[in-house]
C-alpha cells in the first residue's frame, strides 16, 4: 500500500559512508546487467543498512517466505512438510521452551506425535511436547474431533492437553509456511504464557 511505502524510514543517502554508497551503485549496476540477479547480497545489504540483528533478519526472511505463497516463486511455502523441513521448527521450539523446564530440574522434549502413520494424509501435523521423561498419550478419536472442529473454525493451530499433566499435543497446518523458526518461537511463547500447567512442572528444591 502507498501509505505503508511512504512510511518507510528511508536512510538519508547524503549521510551514508562512501563505501556504502559504492556498494549501492555496484548492486544497482548488477541488477541492471547481470543475468543472475544478486538478490541475496541485496538483502544482506538492506539488513545491515537498517541495523537488523540475526533474530530480526530471521523474522524478515520467514515472513517473506510465508507471504510469497501466493506468488509463483513461493509455491514451496504451500508444500506439505517432511521430516527435514520440520527439524528446525522442532529444534527451535525445544530450545525456547527448555529454560522454563530447566528451572524445575527438567528438560523439554519435542517429538513428532506417534499416532501419525507414515501415510498420514491429514491437513494437520502434530508434535508431542512434554518433559523428557514423560510420554504424551492422546485418544485418536479425540484428535479427529479436534481436527474437525479446527477445520470448521478456520484455525491454524491446535493444542490438546494430555491426561495427568503429561504434556500436550501441538498441531499445525501441514504446510511449510507454518513451520518456520519464527513460527516455532511464537508457538513457544504461547505455550509459555498459556499452557505451562500442562507439564506438571515443580520447582527444583
Amino acid at each position: 500500500n502507498k501509505e505503508e511505502f511512504d512510511a518507510l524510514p528511508f536512510p538519508d543517502l547524503e549521510r551514508l559512508p562512501s563505501k556504502m554508497k559504492a556498494t549501492i551503485c555496484h548492486l544497482a549496476q548488477r541488477i541492471q546487467v547481470d543475468s543472475k540477479k544478486p538478490w541475496s547480497e541485496m538483502n544482506e545489504f538492506i539488513f545491515s543498512l537498517y541495523g537488523l540483528d540475526a533474530d530480526a533478519v530471521r523474522v524478515a526472511e520467514d515472513t517473506l517466505f510465508a507471504a510469497s505463497s501466493y506468488r509463483k516463486a513461493g509455491r514451496s511455502a504451500l508444500e506439505p512438510t517432511a521430516p527435514d523441513s520440520r527439524s528446525e521448527f522442532v529444534s527451535s521450539l525445544q530450545a525456547t521452551l527448555d529454560p522454563y523446564f530447566d528451572v524445575c530440574g527438567e528438560h523439554a522434549s519435542v517429538r513428532e506425535a506417534e499416532f501419525q502413520p507414515n501415510s498420514w494424509n491429514e491437513p494437520w501435523f502434530f508434535l508431542a511436547v512434554s518433559s523428557a521423561d514423560s510420554a504424551v498419550t492422546i485418544n485418536p478419536s479425540l484428535m479427529r474431533e479436534a481436527m474437525k472442529s479446527a477445520n470448521q473454525r478456520g484455525c491454524s493451530r491446535i493444542i490438546v492437553h494430555a491426561p495427568r499433566k503429561q504434556g500436550l499435543l501441538l498441531g499445525l497446518l501441514n504446510q511449510r509456511r507454518w513451520w518456520t523458526i519464527t513460527r516455532a518461537r511464537l508457538c513457544a511463547q504461547h505455550i509459555i504464557r498459556e499452557h505451562l500447567e500442562a507439564f506438571g512442572l515443580k520447582e527444583d528444591e
